[in-house]
């Protein structure tokens, strides 16, 4: 969203402190303190110090590391690399184009590669052919790169579209709507409307709150996979492989990356941003305050509103990396952990809760909270122009 101006009041006592179920603690009086506070917690949790990784980068340009250059799993802090590669490839009015083209009762559906498309975007569509035409439609075709309800294959998107749209009260649908696979998009005469999603930068703040794999493996491959992403990489930052390899948008398999690399890349989308006339949060989620994955973390609330971030998780690795906004500007950190056994996980992921409420005691007396308010729809909007007739 655009930067708002105005103030949220945050109760802060003192540098010690708890929110209901974040133990109290004492505060990191230096930044060798925060680092040892890290490793104590990892060794609490039975945790080899080899496979950790640490970083935070002041503005000033003190940072505060450990193993910063290691490379390591991000998990679904993936998104972050996706995101940023999105910003500087994409056009900066960029939205999803899906064509539908009505010929008598049917309606063609041909994909363009919008994972966000749903059952709500569906109805406009339907709604706007009915009022044009008054035709109630009888069939909808679907071609290969048609995405909906998350789903991405035909055979999965045909049987989404049929179940949700049994479901459909009031919708003026015949009462057998068939829903059909093509093995191409449809280029006969009909009518054409062209609907478009939401804007770039709503689609990946649902990204975000969500960490919807299926939408950010999309963005990923629509951009040119692999192979793209190492030439962004390469051009941005000059690193190769031997830093970071990305074979995926989704964080899921077969990704690496440094602690020190995903600061740049944060740094780089909060700057691009600002330039835009956003902030951070326009992107990113802001833990117990965005809906999605991050609201139930154990972050004191109170300082939650000055904190911005991106979390992962895949078997063996927990991983958490965003801004803190203070007085003296944006302070970048990354956390990614290793642990050797699945048990473990749940007890990793609360130790990072715990090193990212350190690290807001640690700036606590210069916090300043995001000007933010959480949009009051989960789902980006879109809507339909262009009609033609052929």
């Amino acid at each position: 969203m655009k930067v708002k101006h105005f103030f949220i009041s945050l109760f802060l006592v003192g540098t010690s402190f708890f929110a209901i179920g974040v133990p109290v603690f004492a505060a990191a009086a230096t930044p060798k303190e925060l680092e040892t506070a890290f490793l104590s917690l990892a060794a609490a949790q039975g945790l080899s110090s080899y496979n950790q990784s640490i970083c935070i980068a002041e503005p000033s340009g003190r940072t505060i590391s450990y193993n910063a250059d290691t490379r390591t799993a991000p998990a679904s802090v993936t998104k972050l690399y996706v995101f940023d590669m999105a910003l500087h490839t994409l056009p900066e009015n960029f939205r999803y184009q899906t064509t539908f083209i009505q010929k008598g009762s049917t309606l063609y559906f041909n994909g363009a590669g919008d994972a966000h498309f749903t059952i709500e975007h569906l109805r406009i569509v339907i709604q706007d052919v009915y009022k044009e035409t008054g035709v109630k439609i009888n069939t909808i075709v679907i071609s290969p790169d048609a995405y909906f309800n998350w789903q991405s294959t035909p055979a999965s998107v045909q049987s989404a579209m049929t179940r949700a749209l049994k479901a459909e009260k009031g919708l003026p649908l015949s009462t057998s709507v068939v829903v059909r696979i093509a093995p191409a998009p449809y280029n006969g005469p009909g009518t054409k409307y062209i609907f478009y999603s939401a804007p770039l930068i709503s689609l990946l703040k649902q990204i975000n709150n969500f960490s919807t794999n299926i939408a950010a493996e999309a963005l990923f491959q629509k951009m040119g996979g692999k192979e793209a992403m190492a030439l962004y990489l390469k051009n941005t930052y000059g690193v190769g492989e031997e830093t970071a390899s990305f074979t995926t948008g989704s964080g899921l398999s077969g990704n690496y990356t440094t602690c020190n690399l995903t600061l740049r890349i944060i740094k780089h989308i909060d700057d691009t941003l600002r330039m835009r006339g956003y902030d951070a949060t326009s992107i990113l989620s802001v833990p117990t305050v965005d809906p999605g994955v991050l609201q139930p973390r154990a972050i004191d609330e109170r300082d939650a509103h000055a904190l911005t971030a991106k979390s992962g998780f895949i078997n063996y690795h927990h991983t958490f990396a965003g801004i803190v906004n203070t007085k003296n500007g944006s302070v970048y950190f990354g956390i990614f952990t290793t642990y050797p056994a699945l048990a473990k996980g749940p007890a990793t992921k609360s130790m990072i809760d715990l090193f990212v409420n350190r690290i807001l005691a640690y700036y606590h007396n210069l916090l300043v909270p995001f000007a933010y308010i959480p949009s009051a729809s989960a789902v980006p909007e879109g809507y339909l122009v262009e009609k033609t007739v052929s």
